[in-house]
């Protein structure tokens, strides 16, 4: 990757256009950062994107491809911003899809309605545990506001959303599922204590998958890919060749 700063990894991966984007985060002494990478597809060098970085002690972000181009980058629970882009080229400073002190995760444009699950500090509830709430935007650009009521669980690894109602979050322990954008959570998969999900995504309205990770006691790792073909309201391993 050229021009990436030393000691930083690519937390999200996402391509759009032909091109693609990594988010890039950086963990320095006393300074972190968050920054937006991106390159034709068949080039294989990314470089960075003009403007969309942020720093601050601890720096984080998240970048979707569902309806749009989306980015969102913050710092220390203080400072955020949020662009989306139509082409991958030109990006459009946007309202905040979330409050101040608080963590933006992006569910994408769904039939134009654009959500996010907008999660609270861990510090702010108790160990492990942080608060929860789905925003959302009557269309791409538009002004975010609460679709549901706040909610404290485990805290999240992951999130995605099928459509503009239903959407998944993977806590530390559970898979939380709404099918009426945020109103109401119900836990469908639930994973043994030390496992870790990832990979959750919607390729469509209906099916989407997730996998659980886990490390034995022998220091085997072992995986488990699980598929939903109901929008998360119900999880199936799936077996593989």
């Amino acid at each position: 990757m050229a021009g990436a700063p030393g000691g930083s990894w690519v937390g999200h991966l996402a391509i759009a256009t032909g091109r693609v984007f990594a988010l890039v985060t950086r963990v320095g002494a006393t300074t972190g950062s968050a920054a937006v990478y991106s390159g034709p597809a068949q080039a294989g060098v990314l470089r960075p994107v003009p403007g969309l970085s942020i720093t601050g002690s601890t720096a984080y972000g998240d970048i979707t491809t569902a309806g749009a181009l989306q980015v969102d980058l913050g710092a220390d629970f203080a400072a955020e911003r949020y662009w989306y882009s139509r082409d991958g080229v030109h990006f459009t400073a946007a309202p905040l899809p979330c409050p101040a002190a608080t963590m933006a995760l992006l569910g994408g444009a769904h039939a134009g309605r654009v959500s996010a699950l907008c999660t609270g500090n861990p510090s702010d509830v108790a160990p492990g545990v942080n608060d929860k709430q789905v925003w959302a935007a009557a269309q791409l650009g538009g002004t975010f506001r609460p679709s549901g009521p706040v909610f404290a669980s485990p805290n999240q690894e992951e999130f995605a959303a099928a459509s503009a109602q239903a959407m998944t979050v993977a806590t530390i322990f559970t898979l939380g599922v709404t099918v009426n954008a945020g109103q109401t959570w119900t836990a469908t998969l639930t994973q043994g204590n030390g496992a870790v999900w990832s990979d959750l995504s919607f390729p469509s309205a209906t099916t989407g998958v997730v996998v659980s990770a886990t490390t034995t006691n022998a220091n085997k790792q072992t995986a488990t890919v699980y598929r939903t073909t109901d929008a998360g309201r119900t999880w199936h391993p799936l077996t593989l060749p």
